[in-house]
């Protein structure tokens, strides 16, 4: 639709610029009208036009063209306003955007997070825990209003144990960020099935913090 609408806008000030070029060329252009006999003179009276003798071509106007002055500022009207539709309709879009990201529930974003972090099957251990500790950490934050992202796992640890939650559960989320650190910065390996186990922990730990 917004495609459309600056298609038409463009268009518009193309048939503008257009219009503008007959409209001052119409302007220019010499009247030409054949003289009238006199009353009373008949065609044969009229003596022969002398051809030795140029009449004097009439003064030429050199002032501004009011019909052209006109032309112009409305097409830069038309140039301004045109413009300014088009940043309203991008920032339109944009904000739009924003607020469809915004309106979504801190579980669904994890969700759709965590289903696309399970397709990735050529993933190294190393962004793989990246990955999953940054999901971990924004949802614990959009659900618990603790700065998860912002913190170290020393000072993520202590929240977690404020959470109510089952006493297991928190712990293991407290194994796995703890586990995470080495393999994120140390480069240390982590087995598949780990990887799998760990995935399977925290979309446990979203399931059981939204019912």
């Amino acid at each position: 639709m917004q495609k459309k609408i600056i298609t038409f806008i463009f268009t518009l000030l193309f048939f503008h610029g257009l219009a503008c070029t007959l409209a001052l060329a119409e302007n220019n252009a010499p009247a030409k009208t054949a003289p009238e006999p006199a009353a009373g003179i008949t065609t044969d009276q009229i003596p022969e036009p002398m051809t030795d003798i140029h009449d004097i071509k009439p003064v030429v106007d050199v002032g501004l063209d009011s019909a052209l002055l006109l032309y112009v500022v409305a097409g830069l009207v038309i140039a301004v306003l045109a413009g300014c539709l088009i940043y309203y309709l991008l920032r339109r879009r944009k904000n739009e955007i924003i607020t469809v990201e915004s309106v979504l529930l801190p579980e669904e974003i994890a969700r759709r997070l965590l289903e696309e972090l399970s397709g990735s099957e050529t993933i190294s251990s190393r962004e793989f825990y990246f990955h999953l500790s940054a999901i971990l950490r924004g949802y614990i934050k959009g659900r618990f209003n603790i700065n998860a992202p912002e913190m170290t796992t020393e000072e993520v640890l202590p929240r977690i144990d404020k959470i109510d939650l089952d006493r297991k559960l928190r712990q293991d989320i407290k194994k796995l960020l703890s586990r995470a650190d080495p393999i994120k910065f140390a480069g240390l390996h982590a087995a598949t099935d780990q990887m799998e186990e760990d995935l399977l922990l925290v979309k446990n730990f979203v399931k059981c913090t939204t019912l």
